[in-house]
């Protein structure tokens, strides 16, 4: 399908589509932009990972969940290449950051274009409107959630026909997404259902691409079972000191439910948790109905993909921490809820696109604005440069980062 709209209008919308994204990153992470520091993984794995092991780090599995972070170690391999100064290495980190989500935005742009949305711009913003907290926006070692969105929505979109133009480049960079996270190894039932769906009609050529991303998973599991299968457990463990809740999934999705609508933020009247727990079901009964509704609305043979994607990415989540995964919330942790908030999210937009007004928008938001101290962040000054200062004088080869108690060794001068 050859795109219907001219030059000027489509760098019209990508322009508008920058804004939205700069404007909402910038409410939910403004420190990213006027102080950048590292937060966790980015000092710890990333930057140090480079500055010690250069191009063996690519190799190396993220030791927090036992897969590789391929894009990420890229970044800071390309960032290291060019001898950036330490003190500006949160700057580029987050400036990175924040270029792979824009590009990653306009490939969903591009998308909902193909498929004739109308709302395209929504379609490819709204992930970074989702009812979740911060943890992975504007941060360098969170963009496997980034690319599990790109991986998603290729698998959505694609079909039969081949893009001569950009194929070679499209499969370089399905197979460093697809190793650039978890997400190519929780997708393969999907993919595999793809590819037998389209068993007779499709080339081997046209199917590389799935078969690229499947193998990204294939290396991804091994990775996460052979070479560092620890790494769940530990994640696991970490949560021992919790109690499991009665009828504990039940309470994932009204206590997730409730804080979204303002029962746990003291804007409400005080209500007992029973009542809290009456009402957050009777709501989620209602949105249940009304997804169900929205769903069979779709004509799009092919939305099965993001329904099983959205599936097989929350179900992960739960088995992974398993009794006690109510204990986790959108609002706390948003990695375990972006992905499929985000399919549900194409979803509901697919259905009703049409019909969707501004004031349906707006009033999406004045809700979400609500919850503006789990969507604004600020992460507290750990002095990075004057470290980095001290650093390069031969005073220290430490350098502590956010969140508290979270350093890292560069080597000595």
């Amino acid at each position: 399908m050859k795109d219907s709209i001219s030059t000027k209008r489509k760098a019209f919308e990508i322009f508008i589509l920058f804004l939205i994204l700069l404007t909402a990153l910038f409410y939910r992470r403004s420190d990213a932009f006027l102080n950048p520091q590292l937060w966790a993984e980015a000092g710890t794995q990333i930057f140090q990972g480079w500055e010690t092991l250069h191009f063996k780090s690519l190799l190396v599995v993220y030791a927090g969940s036992g897969y590789l972070i391929t894009v990420q170690r890229i970044v800071g391999a390309v960032i290291g290449l060019l001898h950036v100064n330490y003190s500006y290495i949160p700057f580029a980190y987050n400036l990175s950051a924040f270029l792979i989500t824009f590009f990653v935005a306009i490939a969903l742009w591009h998308s909902a274009l193909l498929l004739n949305i109308k709302h395209r711009i929504l379609y490819a913003t709204m992930f970074v409107l989702l009812p979740v907290g911060n943890e992975l926006f504007m941060d360098e070692a969170s963009l496997q959630w980034m690319t599990g969105i790109y991986l998603i929505n290729y698998m959505f979109v694609w079909n039969n026909k081949v893009n001569e133009k950009y194929y070679f480049l499209t499969l370089v960079l399905l197979f460093i997404f697809s190793i650039s996270g978890p997400y190519g190894a929780v997708l393969s039932p999907v993919i595999l259902l793809i590819i037998f769906s389209n068993r007779k009609e499709a080339t081997i050529k046209r199917l590389l691409p799935l078969f690229i991303i499947l193998t990204g998973g294939i290396i991804q599991v091994v990775c996460m079972k052979f070479i560092h299968p620890e790494a769940y457990g530990v994640r696991v463990a970490s949560w021992d000191g919790f109690e499991k809740d009665h009828l504990h999934l039940l309470k994932l999705f009204t206590k997730n439910t409730s804080q979204l609508f303002c029962f746990e933020n003291g804007m409400l009247p005080p209500m007992s948790a029973r009542l809290k727990t009456i009402l957050s079901l009777i709501i989620l009964i209602v949105l249940f109905v009304f997804f169900v509704i929205s769903y069979r609305k779709i004509k799009d043979k092919r939305k099965y993909i993001l329904l099983l994607s959205a599936i097989l990415c929350f179900v992960s989540f739960i088995i992974t921490y398993w009794p006690k995964e109510s204990k986790i919330l959108a609002f706390e942790s948003a990695r375990y809820y972006f992905l499929p908030y985000t399919c549900i999210g194409w979803l509901l937009i697919m259905a009703w696109d049409e019909k969707i007004k501004i004031i349906y928008i707006a009033a999406y938001i004045y809700l979400l604005s609500f919850h503006y101290k789990y969507l604004r962040t600020f992460l507290p000054d750990k002095k990075w440069k004057e470290q980095i200062d001290e650093y390069y004088e031969g005073k220290r080869d430490t350098i502590e980062i956010n969140p508290d108690g979270w350093k890292f060794a560069l080597p000595k001068k």
